[in-house]
């Protein structure tokens, strides 16, 4: 009779922990999910401010560049001074291109706090399991 309560405790605990990590599972799945929304919807608002600081910034650009031709006009002819500064500007648009591009990585959107959690999670059952 022992032995058959015996085996019928180990089963219990065994379906327990199966029920216990299952649960645990899904919590860490929902925990990932909720992270990955926050962090997109971080990204697009902070898109939609960029792109309407960027518009803004063209109408001021055009008009710096605008004053900024005429100035370049007392040295210069008017069609020099434009290339002069339509070249400057393009060099600094490059620049600034490539440093957004390096910024803008795909990769930051993975929910690190959950992927540690679910490390430290595993490791435990590992350890407990030994």
């Amino acid at each position: 009779m022992s032995t058959q309560l015996h085996t019928q405790t180990i089963i219990d605990n065994l379906r327990g922990l199966t029920e216990d990590t299952a649960d645990l599972l899904r919590s860490e799945i929902r925990l990932a999910q909720a992270e990955t929304e926050e962090k997109i919807n971080r990204l697009m608002n902070g898109a939609i401010m960029l792109g309407i600081g960027a518009a803004l910034g063209m109408v001021a650009l055009i008009w710096l560049a605008y004053a900024l031709i005429g100035w370049v006009a007392t040295y210069f002819s008017h069609a020099i001074a434009a290339l002069i500064v339509g070249g400057a500007l393009a060099i600094v648009a490059a620049i600034v291109a490539a440093f957004g591009r390096g910024m803008l990585r795909v990769n930051k959107l993975a929910p690190e706090h959950t992927i540690g959690s679910l490390r430290r999670t595993g490791e435990r059952m590992k350890e407990a399991t030994r």
